[in-house]
């Protein structure tokens, strides 16, 4: 579509007559209006590619009916084009450093014409800026392995993808990489590197030509060696228990690096991964377990260097089935707590295969110990004292019938037993159980009895 430019001075509101039958009846047109929405006046910007953005808008016409046109320093900057739907527009002018006027000129369909104009000092291109990630001084490089190379670049005025991004390297001159930043401005690369000490430097440009680089040193040695490793303990062919605790004894070496900066897996074929460790200076480390199911287990130990270069060594494990019961024996009785149990192959030391004791804190009682009086169930009968048939008769009381309720027993009516039985007295003195009146302290009547039991009547 052909634009047509009006000085501002003919930018003159249009009288407009109507094609009505009403001669009296006329139509006043209102020019457009037009902002720079981007800038301001007295703006500095740094010079070089810069957006501009503007709106337009007309009470009498709809955007899509506009055209308008970006001029900077009166010249044509971008081609004429009409706005968006909400009378949105934008242009990228190369603005060079100095004072400089950028405007935006609209025209309706009917020559109506709207302008905004901004007057920019404009400032001389400032410095980029880089900043090395990796790799970084002091960790350890190889000849054969990719060396990744990564940064950040920036600058004040130019978006990061329109920067030049380079790196050089003091023993391998101009790396041959396509580092070109995202628009974050971060670059990663990953290249190999001759053996020997580099001075790397990642430099950026930009669309001033001016240019900034940063720089770190580091060592690239020969090729990596792989590490070493061994399993200490416990030995091939292992035999354990279920719910055993093994020790797991490993030893890793590194000749380009220490042993803690190795990485060591633990493993079993029938299990998955045991454990992972990281090694002593020394190169030992253990691992104590106790979770290996019932099996044959092929062991691994896998040893990873930080280039992932890795050793492995193995051993064979067996944990047995051994579902024998034993019970604690605290009191050393020879009979073991019911409730307090352990599983294993061999009799562990304070446990036996019995769990008949009552109570395993008294040496005393136990399924072979004899009942006696004392209120405890000394044979784990379930029985106690003269409940019990098994009492030791020995250690109970002898006690007499008291028939006739004088409190004096009869010598020839007795019975054995640990508690006092009812209708019975430990007295034996009583000579006539059949008679209340006849007992040792009665009162001797004149009646032909012996009534205190003296042996006279």
């Amino acid at each position: 579509m052909t634009v047509r430019y009006r000085r501002p001075a003919l930018a003159l509101p249009i009288l407009l007559v109507s094609c009505t039958s009403d001669p009296g009846v006329v139509v006043h047109n209102a020019d457009p209006r037009a902002e720079i929405t981007s800038h301001a006046d007295g703006d500095t910007p740094e010079a070089g590619p810069r957006l501009f953005t503007g709106t337009v808008e007309d009470p009498d016409h709809g955007a899509e009916e506009l055209e308008l046109v970006w001029l900077y320093d009166g010249a044509e900057a971008c081609p004429p084009v009409s706005p968006d739907a909400s009378g949105n527009t934008s242009c990228e002018i190369v603005l060079d450093s100095g004072e400089h006027t950028v405007s935006l000129q609209v025209e309706d369909p009917i020559g109506g014409l709207g302008s905004d104009k901004v007057t920019l000092e404009i400032q001389p291109y400032g410095d980029p800026w880089a900043e090395i990630s990796s790799p970084l001084a002091g960790d350890v490089y190889y000849s054969d392995q990719l060396v990744e190379l990564a940064g950040q670049v920036g600058d004040a005025a130019d978006d990061a993808t329109a920067l030049e991004v380079w790196w050089e390297s003091s023993v391998d001159g101009e790396l041959n990489l396509n580092a070109e930043p995202d628009a974050s401005g971060l670059t990663v690369e990953s290249e190999y590197l001759s053996e020997g000490e580099h001075l790397l430097e990642l430099w950026v440009r930009n669309s001033g030509n001016n240019t900034a680089y940063d720089s770190v040193t580091i060592d690239v040695g020969p090729p990596n060696s792989a590490p070493t490793c061994s399993i200490e303990a416990p030995e091939d062919g292992y035999e354990a228990e279920f719910g055993e605790v093994i020790t797991f004894v490993g030893q890793a070496d590194d000749v380009d690096v220490p042993s803690d900066w190795l990485t060591a897996t633990w493993s079993s074929l029938q299990s998955g991964t045991l454990a992972e460790q990281t090694p002593l200076t020394d190169g030992s480390f253990t691992l104590s377990y106790d979770e290996l199911p019932i099996d044959v287990h092929n062991i691994t130990l896998t040893v990873e260097d930080e280039q992932g270069t890795a050793c492995s060594a193995g051993i064979v494990v067996t944990v047995l089935d051994c579902d024998i019961i034993w019970y604690a024996d605290d009191d050393g009785d020879g009979f073991g707590d019911p409730d307090s149990t352990t599983t294993g192959c061999d009799q562990p030391t304070g446990y036996v295969d019995d769990d008949s004791d009552c109570d395993d804190l008294d040496a005393a009682v136990h399924p072979d110990a004899t009942e006696v009086c004392n209120d405890t169930d000394d044979d784990c009968n379930g029985d106690i004292d003269d409940d019990d048939s098994g009492l030791d008769a020995s250690t109970a009381s002898t006690w007499y019938a008291d028939n006739d309720g004088d409190s004096y027993g009869d010598a020839a009516t007795s019975t054995v037993a640990c508690d006092q039985p009812s209708g019975y007295l430990s007295d034996a003195t009583d000579c006539d159980d059949s008679d209340a009146t006849a007992y040792p302290a009665a009162t001797e009547l004149c009646d032909g009895d012996d009534h205190d039991c003296d042996g006279t009547n």
